[in-house]
C-alpha cells in the first residue's frame, strides 16, 4: 500500500467505514501510526521552533495555545527541543547524521540535551560510555550533568534502582484522560489515589522548586490549579460542617483521622527536605 492508501485507512478505521481491509493493509496501519506516535513529539516541537522563527516571532506562545492547546512547560519544551534540532542541523551544514540520530530519540530524552550549546552536542555524544539510543532518559539526564561539571549524588541512581518502573508508571498515568481518572475513584481505592497523589504531586513540586533553572511558568500554572482546588475544598469543608453540626463524635474522629493522614505526609515531606539539606 501507499502511504496515501494507508492514511486514507486510518481515517476510515476512524469513522466507521472501513469495509474489510486485508492483513497487509491492517500492518501497514499499525506501522504508520507507531511511526507517527514516536515522532510527534520531535515532529511538534521543529515546526513549533521553526514557526517561532520564522513567522510568528514573539506571538508564538499565544498562536500554539490558541490553535493547539500547547502551553505551560510542556510548550516550552517543545519548542526548546526544536530550536536544538534545527541548531544542528544548521551546524551539520548538510550533513544530517547527528539531526537524524537525535530526531530518533524519544522527546523525554532530548529534553535533558537542550541544557548543552549546541557546538557541544557532538563531544557529549562521543565521550558516553554507550551509545545514547541504548540509554534510557535517567542515564541521559544524568550524563548531561557530568557533562556540565554539575555535582552528581550517588542517590539518583540508587533511587531509582530502589523504583524500578517507576517513569513507566508515572508516564502511564499522565496519558490518561483526567475525567477518566476522577470516574475510576472509587470507595475502593479512594484512600490510596488520595496518598498516591500527595506523594507524586509533593515529590514533582519539590523537584520544580529546587531544579536549577526554576521553570516560572510551571510553578505559577501549580499555584493557581492549589490554590482553586484549596477554594473548593474550603467550600466542601464549611457545607458538611453546617449540615453537621451535631455530628456524632465517631464522625468526627474520622475527620480527625483524615487530617492526620495529610499531616502525617507533610511531616514526611519537612522530613526528607532537612535530610536533603544534610
Amino acid at each position: 500500500m501507499t502511504n496515501d492508501e494507508t492514511f486514507t485507512l486510518i481515517n476510515r478505521l476512524a469513522d466507521g467505514t472501513f469495509g474489510e481491509p486485508d492483513g497487509d493493509a491492517l500492518a501497514a496501519v499499525i506501522t504508520m501510526v507507531q511511526q507517527t506516535e514516536a515522532r510527534a513529539c520531535n515532529v511538534i516541537g521543529v515546526a513549533v521552533a521553526l514557526a517561532k522563527r520564522n513567522y510568528i516571532g514573539n506571538l508564538w506562545i499565544g498562536w500554539a495555545h490558541e490553535r493547539f492547546g500547547l502551553a505551560g512547560s510542556y510548550l516550552h519544551h517543545l519548542r526548546a527541543v526544536g530550536d536544538l534540532l534545527l541548531d544542528v542541523l544548521a551546524l551539520g551544514k548538510g550533513d544530517t547524521a547527528t539531526y537524524r540520530l537525535l530526531f530518533s530519540l524519544a522527546f523525554n530524552k532530548l529534553v535533558p540535551l537542550t541544557s548543552i550549546n549546541v557546538v557541544q552536542i557532538d563531544a557529549f555524544l562521543k565521550q558516553l560510555k554507550k551509545p545514547i539510543t541504548e540509554m534510557n532518559r535517567l542515564e541521559v539526564r544524568l550524563a548531561v550533568r557530568i557533562f556540565l561539571g554539575e555535582s552528581v549524588k550517588e542517590t539518583d541512581t540508587a533511587i531509582q534502582q530502589l523504583l524500578p518502573g517507576f517513569d513507566n508508571a508515572v508516564g502511564s498515568i499522565a496519558q490518561m484522560d483526567a475525567e477518566s481518572v476522577v470516574g475510576a475513584v472509587t470507595e475502593r481505592n479512594a484512600e490510596n489515589a488520595f496518598r498516591s497523589g500527595f506523594i507524586l504531586v509533593g515529590a514533582a513540586l519539590e523537584y520544580q522548586k529546587t531544579r536549577r533553572e526554576v521553570d516560572v511558568v510551571a510553578l505559577q500554572q501549580a499555584k493557581s490549579a492549589l490554590l482553586e482546588e484549596v477554594a473548593e475544598i474550603e467550600s466542601v469543608i464549611a457545607s458538611a460542617l453546617e449540615q453537621s453540626s451535631s455530628a456524632s463524635a465517631p464522625a468526627r474522629v474520622r475527620g480527625e483521622n483524615k487530617v492526620l493522614q495529610c499531616n502525617t505526609h507533610n511531616v514526611a515531606m519537612q522530613h526528607s527536605k532537612k535530610a536533603k539539606k544534610k
